[in-house]
């Protein structure tokens, strides 16, 4: 089916969390959300998305993301993204 995704690798359970000098928090936070997920889907993904962050949140959610593939994010900067 040309470009559309396969439904099974999906997720079910999609969480977006915005992310504000939150260095401190980011490893718990991934973890606590890990273990709620695990127990209600097998397919689940986190959003982080970096907004503007003046501490090292991007560098701890760019290194969640390469240790887990359930991990996504996004870094906004003023009113674009990459």
């Amino acid at each position: 089916m040309g470009g559309r995704m396969d439904d099974k690798k999906l997720p079910s359970i999609s969480v977006v969390v915005p992310v504000y000098n939150s260095e401190a928090t980011l490893e718990t936070l991934s973890d606590r959300i890990s273990k709620v997920l695990k127990n209600h889907s097998s397919k689940f993904e986190l959003i982080l998305i970096n907004d503007g962050s003046n501490d090292r949140s991007w560098e701890i959610i760019s290194k969640l993301a390469n240790k887990y593939s359930w991990i996504h994010v996004l870094r906004f900067g003023g009113t674009w993204c990459f």
